[in-house]
């Protein structure tokens, strides 16, 4: 099984939920992403942990069906991150609250409407059609946004996986500002850590 870091985590989390160990009852190899649509097709592998596109890629050319979109409930709405240096927030500010102000207004123009997702997508893509329409509608929601007990529910199961030694989901909230997203979106930084 292909899969990437996070992709990895979330499907050995998800594999010891359904009783099945992920170091001892599969094989999980670290295979690029542009490369699992391939992998699926040669019958390399049995299943990819992938992202949107190549698994879009993949069920379009009959080479693989989806058994499972580990997206929201227990598993967590986290589809997109950004993070920035602390030495950048406290030097430049201002060029961080410009490309804070940047991403939310470009995402304001699409947010919850998969028909103009699909539409600039096709605009700015090489993607196939096909691909493009089931990503957009059927896989990926995007939201400037952030559910943090999810993003502590994250750091919790890295701990259990033994991963990182200590859980740091109880400081999760020492490492998130949402003051530059509250100032872009008019949006409370309470309104902002949940959806």
């Amino acid at each position: 099984m292909p899969t990437g870091s996070l992709q990895h985590a979330k499907l050995a989390i998800y594999l010891k939920s359904v009783g099945i160990d992920p170091d001892k009852d599969v094989q999980i190899a670290n295979i690029p992403f542009p490369n699992h649509p391939r992998a699926l097709e040669a019958g390399e592998v049995d299943l990819a942990m992938t992202l949107s596109a190549f698994g879009a890629i993949a069920i379009e050319k009959g080479d693989a069906v989806l058994f499972l979109h580990l997206f929201g409930g227990s598993f967590g709405k986290q589809e997109v991150g950004f993070i920035v240096m602390e030495k950048l927030i406290k030097e430049k500010p201002a060029l961080v609250q410009r490309i804070v102000n940047a991403h939310v207004d470009a995402m304001k123009t699409f947010m919850g409407q998969p028909d103009k997702q699909v539409e600039l997508e096709k605009k700015y893509s090489r993607l196939p059609d096909a691909v493009i329409a089931m990503q957009e509608r059927d896989f990926l929601r995007y939201n400037f946004r952030t559910n943090v007990v999810d993003i502590r529910a994250m750091a919790r199961e890295l701990h259990q996986l033994g991963w990182v030694q200590e859980d740091f989901g109880p400081k999760v909230d020492t490492f998130i500002d949402l003051s530059f997203v509250a100032k872009a979106s008019g949006l409370s930084p309470a309104e902002l850590s949940t959806w």
